[in-house]
């Protein structure tokens, strides 16, 4: 069934469904019933004595194991022939849509350059609004921004460590509040929550 609907043929597979499991369910009893019959028939007609017979049709009845061998050999086949049938359609290509997917998927680790490239220009935009006078070497400070498109601070506050007094601190969040954060280029990378920190 799966075979002939990967195919493309799902009328063949409805067909195989109703025959291999609706037909084989409703008739099953009663196919088994004539089975039986046939046996005990034959056992009968060849066989004189009640014991005898009674041996015959304990011979006749039980389980199978050369059946049970059959089965699980057409159950793996039937799984092998399914996957190489599956492995040998052809891929169907694509469709490409007139507003935007890429001819092939992005270098991750080109992506991940840009990124790099795009946060360190974060980082130069802050120390723009390092508070003057005081020295870059040695001091360290981790400012959280929350951005609105394309750059525009709408919260800044400084979380720690930071070396810088409070004066400084607040001589430094008021010249980031008033920066400018847009990078031309790079707005793909944009988010409205973001950490930067900052060292000489």
């Amino acid at each position: 069934m799966t075979t002939f609907t990967l195919m493309g043929l799902p009328w063949l597979a409805v067909t195989v469904f109703v025959v291999c499991r609706v037909l084989a369910g409703i008739l099953a009893n009663s196919l088994y019933l004539s089975h039986c019959r046939k046996i005990v028939r034959k056992v009968l007609a060849g066989h004189g004595g009640a014991h005898r017979r009674h041996a015959e049709l304990q011979k006749a009845g039980g389980v199978s194991y050369t059946a049970l061998v059959i089965a699980l050999a057409v159950t793996a086949s039937q799984n092998t022939l399914i996957n190489l049938a599956v492995r040998s359609m052809p891929k169907e290509t694509p469709m490409h849509s007139s507003v935007h997917l890429p001819a092939s998927r992005p270098d991750p680790d080109l992506e991940y350059a840009e990124r790099e490239a795009y946060e360190e220009e974060l980082r130069a935009i802050a120390m723009t609004a390092w508070p003057a006078g005081v020295a870059a070497d040695g001091n360290v400070c981790i400012v959280e921004l929350r951005l609105t498109p394309p750059g525009k601070v709408l919260d800044a506050n400084v979380l720690e460590p930071c070396t810088l007094d409070e004066a400084q601190r607040e001589r430094l969040l008021v010249e980031i509040r008033r920066t400018d954060f847009t990078v031309e280029g790079k707005m793909r990378f944009f988010t409205r929550h973001t950490v930067i920190g900052l060292r000489g």
